[in-house]
């Protein structure tokens, strides 16, 4: 049986292999860093990101960075994502890469590929709290899957996201939810699972920015997710006509 966390981990690299024989993508499973101690090997750091690696376009290859989750629950908590892991993502959008966050629903069995830059901006959102299901249907995309229910063959297709038949309803939706939240005193309303340290991280983050503006932030970092998401959609229907006229040709 596949550890807790790991299933969809070897999903993806499972695709990463078809993907790399291909010539579509090259990415690398990430793993911590162990040292033999007394008398055994123990972890000695985390992995920042399970995957980074080059995805192929034909225009220009672009860097990539991918990292795995799962949750049992109808949403997704934040706190999931360790503050390394945050840190190391963030980088790799800083330096321009492709960044990536897949989030396995396992008990509706459906899978969601997130962009980083859009999550980011919800995290530094104190009411936002966790991601729905409904909020990623809205601006995620949905990851194919074969073999869903067999841990040994199971591979999560994530170059061919798709938006969620229901994405316009819950884009709706999550709207709706986004204008009824009332304005959130920088002082007060902070969850009691937040430390002292996390208050005034996010405090000083928050601090120079107006409600407004905080709303404003998200709705371009939306925009720009959905735009960065219909232009891949876009390619990958592209490459895949050109696969089929090459193939029909040969």
């Amino acid at each position: 049986m596949t550890a807790r966390g790991k299933s969809l981990e070897l999903a993806i690299a499972r695709a990463a292999r078809g993907y790399r024989k291909e010539a579509r993508a090259c990415l690398m499973r990430q793993f911590p860093q162990m040292a033999w101690r007394g008398g055994s090997y123990e972890y000695v750091s985390d992995a920042p990101i399970d995957f980074i690696g080059v995805v192929y376009d034909r225009e220009q290859p672009r860097a990539y960075a991918l990292e795995c989750k799962e949750t049992g629950e109808a949403s997704f908590p934040i706190a999931k994502l360790e503050e390394h892991q945050r840190q190391a993502l963030e980088a790799f959008r800083a330096c321009g890469a492709d960044t990536r966050i897949a989030v396995d629903f396992t008990r509706i069995k459906e899978v969601y590929l997130l962009d980083w830059l859009l999550v980011d901006t919800f995290i530094l959102a104190p009411w936002r709290k966790s991601l729905t299901v409904d909020w990623c249907r809205a601006y995620g995309l949905l990851i194919p899957e074969e073999n869903r229910d067999k841990d040994e063959t199971r591979r999560a297709l994530f170059l061919e996201g798709a938006a969620h038949k229901d994405q316009a309803r819950c884009l709706e939706i999550v709207s709706t939810e986004r204008q009824q939240k009332p304005v959130i005193s920088l002082d007060s309303d902070f969850s009691d699972e937040d430390d002292d340290d996390e208050r005034e991280v996010r405090k000083e983050l928050l601090a120079p920015m107006t409600p407004e503006q905080i709303r404003r932030r998200g709705v371009d970092a939306i925009n720009a997710s959905l735009d960065r998401a219909s232009k891949q959609l876009a390619k990958q229907s592209a490459r895949e006509r050109n696969r089929k006229r090459w193939s029909r040709a040969g």
